[in-house]
């Protein structure tokens, strides 16, 4: 034991998103037909049948001034879930088809943005007012890092299951600084709170930042540690 010395989690230690990539989340969001006066709800790093809960709870909302984009963890599986989507009455314009210039831009009242690509996802929380990140809904487990959108003070969703994060969801718990559910029948009334109160918003957004910027450091206490024993 005196010679194991915990560091904390590195993950926290995230540098900031470049503004171009910025910008270029933020034209893709205009593409799409999402304005600036919009609230946006994003599912980051989704797993199947979060997507249809999300766009389900979205549809049933139904207020037009709130946009859903859904970020498939694994960009394969962008024709399947716009199939599913489908099922529901939702549209989908998706990102590459987007960026092929393929994509017709007809943006609808039941029409949700999918980020069907790589390498998008931190960019596009800049764009986000509420984010479910995902991995953490049945029948899925373990979870996805839920460190970057609240890096950035928004207010993170997440399910039962982020087994894969236990001592970074204890210090988001331990703040009230992060919404679990018990279970996705309670995502739509979640998300009818947070969408109806900024209040309540700006405070779970400025709660989780303060937990992440509280906790950074780990990487280079490491390193100095590393290097002090060359």
């Amino acid at each position: 034991p005196g010679k194991i010395k915990v560091m904390g989690s590195v993950k926290f230690d995230i540098k900031p998103v470049a503004e171009e990539a910025i910008s270029q989340a933020k034209a893709v969001c205009a593409a799409a037909g999402i304005e600036q006066t919009d609230m946006v709800v994003i599912g980051g790093s989704t797993w199947p049948g979060e997507e249809l809960a999300l766009a389900q709870a979205w549809k049933n909302i139904a207020q037009p001034n709130v946009k859903l984009i859904l970020v498939p963890r694994h960009m394969e599986r962008g024709d399947e879930v716009e199939r599913e989507l489908a099922e529901i009455g939702v549209k989908t314009i998706r990102r590459s088809r987007m960026k092929q210039g393929t994509e017709t831009i007809t943006p609808a009242e039941d029409t949700i943005l999918m980020i069907d690509t790589t390498g998008e996802l931190s960019s596009m929380y800049y764009c986000a007012d509420i984010v479910l990140v995902g991995k953490s809904v049945d029948p899925n487990i373990g979870g996805q890092n839920m460190i970057e959108p609240a890096a950035i003070g928004k207010p993170v969703i997440v399910g039962p299951h982020t087994e894969n994060f236990v001592p970074v969801m204890n210090s988001f718990n331990a703040n009230n600084a992060i919404k679990v559910l018990s279970d996705i029948s309670e995502l739509e009334g979640e998300l009818r709170e947070l969408i109806a109160s900024t209040e309540r918003r700006e405070a779970l957004g400025a709660a989780a930042k303060a937990v992440v910027d509280s906790q950074r450091g780990s990487l280079e206490r490491s390193a100095i540690e590393i290097i002090a024993k060359l």
